[in-house]
């Protein structure tokens, strides 16, 4: 679990990002300098296999899609605690038209979930279960 933490520690801050008013009015965050993130796959074993995420100034990204209805529980969708893990998701499923890549965005998504210390396991639970039922229809209207 302590490898956990300092591997979350590394890329909490990743990317670096603020949060900006786009040209429509609506808060997004965006990228402040360009570089990469690593996300360790198997940090509780001790392995350096990671995947590499390149980060760009200026990517755009509206944080964790969460309904309306559900935000009073979940909290706002540009939280801090959930910002990295909403980065690498929307980059793997808004820029892939693969439905392998995607499932991938979203294993990615509850991986830097479930090593964050600050999110709480149901809520995590949650999310996750959001964003494959979010998957599964999209994939039934793409056909």
């Amino acid at each position: 679990m302590i490898d956990q933490l300092k591997q979350f520690k590394t890329i909490a801050d990743y990317p670096p990002r603020r949060i900006i008013d786009d040209s429509s009015g609506a808060r997004m965050w965006e990228c402040t300098a360009s570089g990469f993130l690593q996300v360790l796959l198997f940090p509780e074993h001790g392995d350096m296999d990671a995947i590499t995420i390149h980060y760009t100034a200026g990517d755009r990204w509206d944080g964790a899609t969460i309904p309306a209805i559900f935000r009073c529980l979940i909290g706002d969708r540009l939280d801090d605690a959930w910002a990295s893990a909403s980065y690498v998701h929307d980059r793997f499923c808004d820029r892939s038209q693969s439905h392998v890549v995607r499932q991938l965005g979203d294993v990615l998504f509850w991986h830097l979930l479930r090593i964050n210390p600050n999110v709480p396991r149901w809520k995590r639970l949650a999310m996750f279960a959001g964003v494959r039922a979010w998957s599964i229809i999209m994939a039934l209207v793409r056909r």
